[in-house]
C-alpha cells in the first residue's frame, strides 16, 4: 500500500490501481474505485469531508454522495483523460490540469457542492517540450 496523502483522521492510499481510504480512528477501510495505472495524486478536503485521487481520470468520494468519476471515457473519443495535477482552491473547488502534453491539454474547475466540472481554458500546451512535474496553470 502506497500513501498518497494523510490527514489527521484519514490515509488516502493505493495498492497499484486500486484506491483505498483508511479511517485512522477505527481502522475501517473503504474501497474508492480504481484507475488504469497508479494514481498520481491524492487530495483531502481541509475539513476531511471529501477525497480525490487522479491519474487516469479523477475519482471523487464523500460519505454522503459516494463515489463519482470524472474525465473517464466521456470527454474524449480516445478514452479517458489523464490528470497531470490538481489543487484545492477552497473547500468547495478543485483546479485540475489535464495532460498538457496532449491535444486535450486544458484547465478545469470541479465544483464540490454541485459535483460538476467546468472547463476554464485550453492549455497550457506543452507538446514538444520536456516533461516537468510542475506546470503552471
Amino acid at each position: 500500500m502506497e500513501t498518497l496523502l494523510e490527514s489527521s483522521n484519514y490515509i488516502l492510499a493505493h495498492e497499484f490501481e486500486d484506491v483505498i481510504l483508511k479511517d485512522k480512528n477505527n481502522g475501517k477501510i473503504y474501497s474508492l474505485g480504481s484507475h488504469y495505472g497508479d494514481p498520481v495524486l491524492g487530495l483531502i478536503a481541509p475539513d476531511e469531508s471529501w477525497f480525490i485521487t487522479a491519474g487516469e481520470g479523477l475519482l471523487y468520494f464523500d460519505f454522503k454522495r459516494g463515489l463519482h468519476e470524472f474525465f473517464r471515457k466521456d470527454l474524449s473519443s480516445e478514452g479517458s483523460l489523464f490528470v497531470h495535477s490538481a489543487c484545492i482552491e477552497s473547500n468547495e473547488s478543485v483546479r485540475i490540469l489535464i495532460d498538457p502534453w496532449s491535444e486535450y491539454a486544458s484547465t478545469w474547475i470541479l465544483s464540490i457542492p454541485a459535483l460538476k466540472i467546468q472547463k476554464i481554458k485550453n492549455g497550457p500546451l506543452m507538446i514538444g517540450k520536456p516533461w516537468q512535474e510542475k506546470v503552471f496553470y
